[in-house]
């Protein structure tokens, strides 16, 4: 029976590289969207309870869930635009 042995250190080494590889990803994938996570932020409880209206929904009825997180999601979307966006009055 063949065992494969892979030393501690390179091992570590590999777990180290993919997390920086995958926090590099990560932040450059969110950088165009700060200001709108910011905004979101700012207003949790209106996340968390737009969140127990969709699950309510989706408790009555699937359709029903559906129409309503469509809903939220869009009301959160302006409540999240930028105001000085080019373009918009």
């Amino acid at each position: 029976m063949a065992s494969l042995a892979v030393p501690r250190t390179g091992a570590q080494g590999a777990l180290r590289t993919v997390r920086n590889w995958a926090v590099s990803a990560i932040g450059k994938a969110l950088s165009p969207h700060k200001a709108s996570l910011a905004r979101l932020a700012e207003i949790p409880l209106t996340v968390a309870g737009a969140g127990c209206i969709d699950a309510a929904a989706f408790c009555g009825n699937l359709i029903a869930g559906l129409v309503v997180t469509g809903i939220s999601l869009v009301l959160l979307e302006h409540m999240i635009a930028d105001d000085d966006e080019p373009g918009r009055t």
